[in-house]
């Protein structure tokens, strides 16, 4: 086995297999809080954020330890339908953005630690907000019609960051280069006037993810 065969090797073992002292038992993902859970299939999670952005906001994970939506197995997709259409019941129409880390930045890191931890979730936000200009101006645009072309996308490029806006208009911004954390909730957060909650590993309280009138419309829709 020639250099280059064993750099590959480490590089395809650092990326996917963590120590299970780091991984198993210290992703947040992994071991989600009982009280965040709103609904699941087989292999995913809908859940509440514990440090929303703005009231409503949900996240779909996978139980197991997958690294982004461009790691999942695609017959998985169907699972994701299914919860993408329980968070549609709560959002009527297309009235939600979505955003995911695709390995490119991170959202999280380890407990007690420095290591970026890659968990995939995506994130669902009754928001207005729109970072498609921000991204293109920095990136290479991919326009997608299903969330399945994102196994595609990545399979071909590699580390990613997708955002799709209230209008259904859904992209793929390949990352070629290292990636800021927590990059696309810093420019939600900027476009409404909260950028104190753009890094929410510095936020010291809990702040409950939906107001008494929100509440109500995820158990009817739940």
């Amino acid at each position: 086995m020639d250099n280059s065969s064993i750099a590959s090797l480490e590089d395809f073992e650092s990326r996917h297999f963590y120590a299970e002292d780091l991984h198993f038992h210290s992703c947040v993902f992994c071991e989600p809080e009982s009280a965040l859970l709103l609904a699941e299939t087989e292999n995913l999670v809908l859940m509440r954020d514990k440090f929303p952005i703005a009231p409503g906001h949900l996240m779909i994970t996978s139980k197991q330890h997958l690294g982004c939506l461009g790691e999942l197995p695609r017959e998985w997709l169907a699972e994701l339908k299914e919860l993408r259409q329980t968070v549609q019941n709560i959002y009527p129409s297309t009235n939600y953005i979505s955003y995911e880390h695709g390995r490119a930045g991170h959202c999280v890191k380890l407990k007690d630690s420095s290591i970026a931890c890659h968990h995939f979730h995506i994130h669902f936000l009754p928001s207005p907000a729109n970072i498609h200009a921000e991204l293109e101006e920095r990136f290479q645009t991919h326009r997608i019609g299903d969330l399945s072309e994102v196994i595609d996308l990545f399979e071909k490029h590699g580390d990613y960051l997708f955002f799709q806006d209230i209008n259904g208009r859904a992209q793929f911004y390949p990352a070629d280069e290292e990636i800021e954390a927590h990059l696309l909730r810093t420019l939600i957060c900027k476009k409404l006037s909260v950028p104190e909650r753009a890094d929410w590993e510095e936020l010291e309280e809990f702040e409950a993810p939906s107001t008494p009138q929100a509440k109500k419309t995820l158990e009817r829709a739940i």
